[in-house]
């Protein structure tokens, strides 16, 4: 265990792509369970649910061999921070722009292209951080490396979960019933503003 500690903690390129993963992730599927809360309760929109997902997830599928072609242009790194700064801009616009629920399931489309990023250039860059740990130690560690990546994920998935559950009760959240203005602002916060600063945290580690 302390020998494997020792090689995770030794390749730095391994540890800033991890952490930044985890802001990521933690940051798109934070949105993603926030999107039911905020078009039942903000918009009052609830029929659009399906919808938003269709739009989001749709593009962020049909976008990833264009993401291929431009990252071989300008490399995982740039294309991965292009596709994230994308979504952060998309997600702003809802917090400071007053939006109808067709426009904002139609700008989910926009913000799928950017999110389809943190589903590619990720898993392209690991590699590179698997020879570096080679030609760094002289051993091959590729089990302990995607291990701990794969992990990365799932923290990720557990951290949004955290952040959502904490925020809503903070905020006086209410399921099935008229929010406050409070809550309904906590919800608003919670899909745009506390996703974006995750973002720009992911941005500048990457």
């Amino acid at each position: 265990f302390a020998a494997g500690l020792k090689i995770l903690t030794g390749n730095r390129p391994f540890l800033l792509l991890s952490f930044t993963v985890i802001f990521q992730l933690t940051a798109i599927n934070l949105l993603a369970s926030m999107v039911n809360y905020y078009f039942k309760y903000n918009l009052k929109s609830e029929n659009m649910i399906p919808v938003a997902f269709l739009c989001l997830f749709l593009s962020t599928a049909a976008a990833l061999p264009v993401w291929v072609i431009i990252s071989k242009k300008i490399g995982n790194k740039l294309a991965f921070n292009l596709g994230m700064g994308l979504l952060s801009l998309v997600l702003l616009s809802f917090y400071v722009i007053p939006l109808s629920p067709p426009v904002i399931a139609f700008l989910f489309v926009i913000a799928g292209i950017g999110m389809s990023t943190v589903y590619l250039h990720p898993w392209a860059m690991i590699p590179d951080t698997i020879d570096y740990s080679e030609w760094k130690t002289g051993f091959r560690r590729e089990g302990l490396l995607y291990g701990f990546f794969y992990f990365a994920f799932k923290a990720a998935a557990a951290l949004s979960g955290l952040i959502a559950g904490i925020g809503l009760s903070s905020f006086g959240y209410r399921p099935n019933m008229e929010q406050t203005g409070t809550a309904l602002g906590g919800i608003q916060m919670l899909m745009t503003i506390v996703p974006v600063s995750m973002i720009v945290v992911g941005i500048a580690i990457m």
